[in-house]
């Protein structure tokens, strides 16, 4: 009887240890979703900027950062709204890379207003 009761307590500390600890990950991981959506909206702006001066190669880096940044947005936060503002960026960046200027300000303006969409329904 003793060995039962003192297994069933260990169980139940050790359950109460992983709920906490489980708690205490999802709080992390929520603050770095936050964290990732804030920096790929600023990857897009800067990108968006860039391309509105022209500046190509500025632009190219600001939108290999964004790609490396929303990679780490997981749950919710990785909607639709990002995966499709993701293609129109990444459209940006081939466009950039074909030298046309103007498709990549639209495709850039575009993945931007999505992402913007994604930071306001994330981050406020």
């Amino acid at each position: 009887m003793k060995k039962e009761m003192t297994k069933k307590l260990g169980v139940a500390l050790l359950t109460g240890m992983l709920t906490l600890t489980g708690l205490a990950l999802a709080a992390e991981d929520s603050k770095g979703v936050i964290e990732f959506v804030t920096k790929s909206y600023e990857s897009s702006k800067a990108a968006l900027q860039q391309i509105q001066k022209g500046d190509k190669e500025g632009a190219v880096s600001s939108i290999r950062n964004f790609r490396q940044q929303t990679k780490q947005i997981t749950g919710s936060a990785a909607s639709s709204t990002l995966q499709k503002a993701n293609q129109s960026i990444q459209q940006a960046a081939l466009d950039l890379e074909a030298g046309n200027m103007a498709a990549a300000l639209a495709n850039m303006t575009k993945g931007h207003e999505l992402m913007s969409k994604v930071y306001r329904d994330t981050v406020r």
